[in-house]
């Protein structure tokens, strides 16, 4: 039985956190590219709670099972449940996986070269990109209007935005 109860409070927590989310994005009217971004961490935060769970279900059942059956078999040997310390599933929500595992493989020391190297390309990447945007986005858009777009200033956009979509691959 109290499987079940466990299985309906997970459920509702489900549906909480699909429907919460949703009814801020709809009360506080954000924008389409901040609603995305919302729907995609709740998205995110949902399967890292769901693998968190699935991971850790198994094990707590078996271990509940062995307490079970040593009260029944009278047994003065008390099974312990070894459920992951919050530090654990707190390093799991900022580690970039998505199955959680009690220990990660991790080098003994940070290689602070490769870890300056990947920032720089990364700091590297956001100037290119700022780049193009203001070198070929927004002189192609600027003087747009809504009410003037023709057939061939469709066509002229759609093509002069070609190489910039191009070199952001």
């Amino acid at each position: 039985i109290y499987d079940t109860i466990w299985l309906f409070i997970y459920m509702f927590y489900i549906v909480l956190f699909l429907v919460l989310p949703c009814r801020e994005i709809v009360k506080h009217q954000l924008a389409i590219a901040s609603s995305f971004i919302v729907l995609l961490e709740q998205l995110r935060q949902l399967m890292k709670t769901h693998s968190f769970v699935r991971e850790n279900i198994e094990n707590i059942r078996s271990q509940c099972h062995l307490i079970s059956e040593s009260k029944t078999n009278d047994n003065t040997n008390l099974v312990e449940i070894t459920c992951p310390d919050f530090s654990h599933y707190l390093y799991f929500l900022f580690a970039p996986t998505l199955i959680y595992r009690d220990k990660y493989p991790r080098n003994a020391v940070i290689h602070w070269d490769y870890v300056l190297q990947m920032f720089g390309q990364v700091i590297a990447a956001i100037f290119y990109v700022y780049y193009v945007v203001v070198r070929f986005c927004i002189p192609t858009f600027a003087n747009l209007n809504q009410n003037q777009i023709t057939l061939s200033i469709f066509t002229s956009v759609l093509f002069n935005s070609i190489m910039p979509g191009s070199l952001f691959l």
